[in-house]
């Protein structure tokens, strides 16, 4: 951004100046996040859009499966929002921006990792994301989106789900071609 200032003389100033000195030139509000959730790994606006995206641990879930209530250990992984816009992709190793990203083995989303929330509309902002991750997991899983995410059931994952209640699900998972970094730049801030 170039800053131009004519002084009383009529001599002319250019100075460039980055887009956060801008902002802080031109306004008075504090700008302060406040204290951050731990797994919180990014977070912003794009197109006037909030986005944020996190981190969870692999951990032990009650999910619905079509009418079903079950328990199982599921992977970790990375959840992102953008908008109206949610994704959520599986990860084997600790959270680094270049480790390989894996279907999460659910049923409900695309095979880009897009949710489909149906009628829910969460919020993507960094004191939303949480809250929607946790909407995700409470939600009742259907027949929508089931191919291609277990090595065992291509077909449906929901076989798999069913049968291996006390399995590893790091052992079955899919990998995606691209890492957190790509998928943040694709999906997100395209």
């Amino acid at each position: 951004m170039l800053y131009r200032h004519r002084n009383e003389q009529g001599v002319v100033t250019n100075k460039y100046i980055d887009a956060q000195s801008a902002r802080e030139a031109f306004t008075t509000i504090p700008i302060d996040s406040g204290w951050l959730p731990s797994n919180i790994l990014r977070e912003g606006t794009f197109r006037s859009e909030p986005f944020a995206v996190i981190h969870f641990p692999v951990a032990r879930r009650k999910l619905w499966l079509d009418d079903e209530a079950i328990e199982l250990k599921m992977p970790g992984g990375i959840f992102a929002g953008f908008g109206n816009s949610f994704y959520i992709f599986a990860v084997k190793k600790p959270f680094t921006i270049k480790e390989p990203l894996f279907h999460y083995p659910l049923p409900n989303i695309s095979g880009a990792g897009a949710i489909c929330f149906g009628s829910f509309r969460p919020e993507s902002t960094v004191t939303g994301i949480n809250s929607a991750l946790n909407l995700f997991f409470r939600s009742a899983f259907n027949d929508h989106h089931i191919n291609n995410k277990s090595k065992k059931s291509p077909e449906d994952v929901r076989l798999t789900l069913r049968a291996t209640k006390n399995a590893d699900p790091l052992s079955d998972l899919i990998r995606l071609n691209q890492t957190s970094e790509e998928a943040i730049d694709r999906y997100l801030l395209r």
